[in-house]
């Protein structure tokens, strides 16, 4: 089984502005990340971790979405996006999650 690869963006969210900030997401970021080519689905979730109250998982169709969806123009329209709300934001994180290939030099057989 293979896993799509995931990028799960965490930060806290300045509560003065979080339901702007989850207006916005909704309107009009949620519509332009998914008009991105390779990006398949956006999940949402309330974090209760320690200095992160928002998260946000996006699922691409297959690991080569990773370099179209990081690079091409409409991902930094994406960012440009999130500019205005960086003031308002700490501990934000990005971490991509992807599968391993396996790699032949490794296998090991009994």
């Amino acid at each position: 089984m293979r896993w799509l690869p995931v990028i799960v963006v965490q930060a806290y969210i300045d509560p003065s502005v979080r339901q702007e900030f989850e207006r916005w997401f909704r309107k009009v970021h949620l519509p332009r990340v998914l008009a991105t080519p390779g990006m398949l689905r956006v999940y949402r979730a309330d974090c209760r971790r320690p200095g992160v109250n928002w998260s946000a998982a996006y699922v691409l169709v297959n690991d080569a979405a990773i370099s179209t969806v990081w690079e091409g123009r409409a991902a930094e329209a994406c960012r440009r996006d999130w500019r205005p709300w960086l003031p308002y934001m700490e501990n934000f994180r990005m971490e991509v999650y992807a599968g391993l290939p396996t790699n032949p030099i490794y296998r090991c057989e009994n």
